[in-house]
């Protein structure tokens, strides 16, 4: 195999496995939060609005940071934050403000 499709392919690999290395952060934090914090429907946690949340993610994005945003969506099962529950609102947010 010839040195510079090698160094590509092991650049490319560099790149996934950072990828990975930052899903399983991500995981691990949301997984190391208290679960009755998960599942509260508080009045407090669901005050967060749908509109809101866009607009932040949509900041994060223009930092670059889309992959990372979809790293943490896949976390709540969703693809886009009208997938997400209203009650992990605050959750989604947390985790996001922490990009």
């Amino acid at each position: 195999m010839p040195q510079e499709l090698m160094d590509a392919f092991i650049r490319q690999m560099i790149e996934s496995l950072d990828g990975i290395s930052e899903a399983l952060r991500l995981l691990q934090q949301y997984c190391q939060t208290d679960i009755a914090d998960r599942n509260s429907t508080d009045s407090d946690k669901t005050d967060i609005s749908a509109e809101y949340l866009r607009e932040i993610l949509a900041q994060k994005s223009r930092e670059g940071k889309a992959d990372r945003i979809r790293e943490i969506l896949t976390l709540f099962h969703a693809d886009r934050i009208s997938d997400v529950e209203p009650a992990n609102y605050s959750k989604l947010l947390e985790m996001v403000n922490v990009l």
